[in-house]
């Protein structure tokens, strides 16, 4: 019999919001007093900000996670939050991107006057951008022409991202929404159009900001395809907005954060450049990378989406750790080897990120139904009195219709949800189609969730009377 203490997986999932502790002082200092004295979640604000040393840190300068297989990664992310209306989320975002706007227009005002005089756009200079708000994947492609270290794409609706795509047309999926796909990973992308004749650019690569309502996400999410666009993204579930603290000056912080992107932008480069572990920090990296694969196969019989979205976890990670890195680095980031701290750091970032994506990916309109079920079954197992501490499939056959009506592998993935949250521990032996069929209750369930057992047998009480009447009056 197990003794662990079980979920309440009756309640909203949520995840506490990302803070301070969970990023290099350098970038959660400022998101902290600036979240603080406007009173939004520092989720919005701690996610743009290292979105914002994303984009400065040139996308040529690579991290090696593993040579035999010849992988590296860039400093390249793409999230977005999931907020209420009235979160505040694009003055944070605005915010925490400032230095990105102001070094942006002091370069593109460098590269106009270096233009003065010239008469043939042949002859100019390549243009530089550090962001887009507003593009088309062809526009893009010639952006990324000028710019091999990568570009920044923020735009505070997701929604106006995501119908860019050419998604919508006729058929659904297109060639548009797969050559947004690709710019997560970057490298090397040779373009051959009729029209526009053939070029070759060097990097095909880009951080995203965005941000977008729950609705918002429930609406469109249900016209994705599950072919990973949205699981790229790290997703912060945002909080209601709270009350400004009006003794709080974030003025210091701000200067310091200012100065650290502005710092990083220096780092550019004209090739490639690597930054490497240490040996503890690579032997901290690979276990991470084992955990995330264990979790990503628990999470696909629970939810197929939330299940791909792990699977991108050890390459976030490695993008995570090398941002990190960078900002805590004094000098060049490949001037000292990667420390195993800078690994935890990131690690610690991404347990928590998990939990954030399990609270958005249970509610979009696309979920598989196994949490539904599991719930169904939980509401049976609270308000059931007469149902012993041994419990058989058949059981709830009889008792939960949403159980009947299912196939057996929902029926199994609900069941497997409730052992690993501990409602249930398995009975060995009893198998149906490679599925148990028979399990013991937590004797705990009663004690813990007392309040959710008198709710959940008052409206199976109140069900009971209900149709009782109805069948009186026929």
């Amino acid at each position: 019999m197990s003794d662990a203490r079980p979920v309440n997986i009756l309640r909203k999932l949520t995840a506490d919001p990302f803070n301070v502790d969970d990023v290099p002082p350098a970038l959660g200092d400022y998101a902290a007093t600036w979240a603080a004295a406007a009173g939004a979640d520092t989720s919005l604000t701690i996610l743009a900000a290292i979105c914002a040393a994303a984009a400065v840190i040139d996308d040529r300068i690579r991290l090696e996670v593993d040579r035999r297989r010849e992988w590296f990664e860039s400093a390249r992310i793409w999230a977005f939050g999931v907020a209420p209306p009235g979160s505040a989320k694009t003055p944070a975002e605005k915010s925490m991107l400032a230095p990105i706007f102001e070094l942006h227009r002091e370069e593109h005002e460098a590269w106009a006057k270096s233009c003065q005089g010239l008469d043939e756009e042949a002859d100019r200079p390549p243009q530089p951008r550090l962001f887009v708000s507003d593009t088309t994947i062809e526009k893009l492609a010639d952006v990324l022409v000028e710019n091999p270290g990568g570009m920044f794409v923020w735009n505070d609706e997701l929604g106006s991202i995501i119908g860019s795509h050419d998604q919508y047309k006729s058929g659904g999926g297109g060639r548009d929404r797969y050559e947004w796909m690709r710019l997560f990973d970057g490298g090397p992308h040779q373009v051959e159009r009729v029209k526009r004749g053939s070029f070759f650019i060097p990097n095909w690569g880009a951080s995203i900001l965005s941000a977008t309502t729950p609705h918002g996400l429930a609406k469109f999410s249900k016209k994705l395809d599950e072919d990973g666009l949205l699981q790229r993204f790290i997703v912060a579930s945002v909080g209601q907005r709270t009350a400004p603290i009006d003794t709080i000056d974030p003025k210091e912080d701000r200067d310091r954060y200012h100065a650290l992107l502005r710092r990083l932008r220096t780092y550019s480069s004209q090739g490639n450049i690597t930054v490497m572990f240490s040996p503890e920090a690579a032997e901290v990296f690979r276990s991470f990378e084992l955990e995330a694969i264990e979790t990503m196969q628990a999470a696909y019989s629970l939810l197929p989406s939330l299940g791909g979205h792990l699977a991108k976890h050890p390459a976030i990670v490695a993008r995570l750790t090398l941002i990190f890195h960078a900002v805590q680095c004094p000098a060049h980031p490949a001037s000292e080897k990667i420390s195993k701290e800078a690994v935890e750091l990131a690690m610690k970032f991404a347990r928590k990120a998990r939990r954030h994506a399990l609270s958005v990916y249970s509610t979009m309109g696309n979920a598989t139904g196994s949490l539904d079920l599991a719930r169904d079954v939980a509401r049976w197992l609270l308000a059931d009195e007469k149902r012993g501490e041994t419990l058989e499939q058949r059981d709830i056959v009889q008792r939960v219709g949403s159980f009947r009506s299912s196939p057996p592998e929902g029926r199994g993935q609900a069941m497997a949800l409730l052992v690993d949250y501990a409602w249930l521990t398995v009975h060995p032996g009893r198998y149906e189609k490679g599925y148990p069929t028979r399990w013991s209750l937590n004797p705990a369930l009663r004690e813990i969730f007392a309040a959710e057992v008198v709710h959940e047998q008052a409206m199976r009480k109140a069900r009971f009377e209900m149709l009782k009447e109805r069948t009186e009056t026929c």
